[in-house]
């Protein structure tokens, strides 16, 4: 999993799976990056081949630490290029009710590295 920023926005790329192994790192990953002048999260599932319920917790999660409750300022999150059988799993579950679901390419394409994070065979 790599984490790059530009001035608003936080891409996330290289998920092979959404899952128990790597849900809670991605979630920390993202908690570790967020600003108050973040405007997108972007998460690009185009690599992302397997998805289990740890995984979609840690985008519930995620959702729910940008949803500070009192109507302010929150970046949005769209989820990016989810391969056919990732993209069933989101709808069957009401992901897309709650995070854009798209299959364009991500806003800034190459923003400038905030952290690359090597993830070990057992969390990709």
């Amino acid at each position: 999993m790599k984490l790059a920023r530009d001035e608003q926005i936080l891409m996330i790329r290289g998920l092979a799976e959404l899952s128990a192994a790597n849900g809670p790192h991605l979630r920390d990953a993202i908690n570790d990056a967020l600003t108050p002048d973040l405007a997108m999260i972007e998460v690009d599932l185009s690599e992302t081949r397997f998805v289990d319920s740890s995984g979609l917790g840690a985008l519930v999660s995620l959702y729910q630490t940008l949803d500070d409750g009192k109507g302010g300022h929150r970046p949005a999150v769209r989820l990016l290029r989810p391969p056919p059988a990732v993209r069933q799993v989101l709808e069957l579950t009401g992901m897309h009710h709650i995070f854009e679901i798209t299959s364009h390419e991500p806003i800034n394409n190459d923003p400038p590295a905030i952290r690359a994070t090597a993830v070990t065979a057992s969390e990709s």
